[in-house]
């Protein structure tokens, strides 16, 4: 015979077997921000933060004889770090039946509970301009002496809406058109993969880079005149149209992540115009430790109605700035 307090909530394995299948789950389907970069869904160590260390690259050096003098030098290092938050997600389910249903993959609420946490992450890794954390958050940077410090994005990573330093025929001395296309366009990736070469990552990482964006984004790369004009280039027209349709992700090198409408951010001051981020992968740390609390209980003041909850804290670290780029876009 069940106890009173297995009457008022599910037995510990059937918890577990909610918490379980809602978190696969999600690491099977994956936000679309997760698959873009370095995450880590089952982080286990203790502590409210974590670090990532910052490198200058350094280079080998040749020597005469058979004895090196090994020059032994000190690698300018600082330390930056990603703080956990917490990230809940929690339903009413009613009775106790629809509970028990909860530990089925199939679940229209665990799907939905599922789906809520996936966008969750999305705007976690993304973040906002201004807040910490993130891809366009502002970062924690602490140094030798473990003094923390608030780094923001430099303007010099950033790339203006109307830039369009690599028209047609500048390398034959043609002069720039008098109208500069402002939306997402070749001319703007040629420039950011130029900034990226400066990032430690550039030689230390197989990934390609890639660019997070809107549906629009997309539809006006895939439509540019530079795009689609094969004086421009020698292109594969048909996986330009597969790039458009959604039927792959990957073109000229570069992968193309498409998010939901209205994660990216906007231009501050600027009603029109939008940041899409592009980078390596291993610029962007995110880490979630799961299964923190998970309750699947009657809630007393909800009438005592059966409530469905799920708590898991997680973290956003950019490693460096050099491997990240802001480009400024219209719409």
């Amino acid at each position: 015979m069940e106890s009173q307090g297995d009457l008022n909530r599910l037995s510990p394995g059937q918890v577990r077997a909610f918490a379980s299948a809602l978190h696969q789950r999600a690491q099977q389907r994956k936000s679309r921000a997760v698959n873009a970069v370095m995450a880590d869904l089952g982080y286990s160590e203790k502590g409210v933060s974590f670090t990532d260390e910052i490198q200058e690259p350094f280079e080998a050096e040749d020597f005469d004889g058979d004895i090196s003098p090994t020059p032994w030098s000190t690698t300018q290092q600082a330390r930056r770090e990603g703080r956990f938050k917490g990230m809940v997600v929690s339903r009413m389910v009613g009775t106790r039946d629809r509970a028990e249903k909860l530990v089925d993959p199939t679940n229209v609420t665990l799907l939905n509970m599922s789906a809520a946490l996936e966008r969750k992450r999305d705007r976690n890794i993304i973040g906002v301009i201004g807040g910490v954390g993130g891809i366009f958050g502002n970062a924690y940077e602490v140094d030798e002496h473990d003094d923390v410090s608030v780094v923001t994005f430099p303007d010099t990573q950033k790339i203006p809406y109307d830039y369009n330093n690599f028209h047609r025929g500048k390398a034959d001395g043609v002069a720039p058109p008098s109208q500069t296309p402002t939306v997402f366009t070749r001319n703007k990736i040629a420039r950011g993969k130029i900034l990226l070469d400066a990032s430690f990552y550039a030689d230390m990482t197989e990934n390609l880079p890639v660019v997070m964006l809107e549906e629009t984004d997309l539809q006006n790369y895939c439509t540019s005149e530079e795009t689609i004009n094969k004086d421009y280039a020698t292109h594969d027209l048909a996986n330009l149209e597969r790039l458009r349709n959604g039927e792959i992700g990957v073109y000229k090198g570069l992968r193309f992540v498409k998010v939901a409408k209205g994660l990216l951010p906007k231009v501050p001051g600027q009603s029109n115009r939008w940041y899409l981020p592009f980078f390596y992968p291993d610029v962007m740390l995110y880490k979630e430790r799961p299964l923190v609390k998970t309750r699947v209980e009657e809630i007393q003041n909800m009438r005592w109605r059966w409530g469905a909850y799920y708590e898991a804290q997680r973290g956003t670290l950019r490693r460096e700035d050099k491997g990240m780029v802001w480009i400024e876009v219209e719409r």
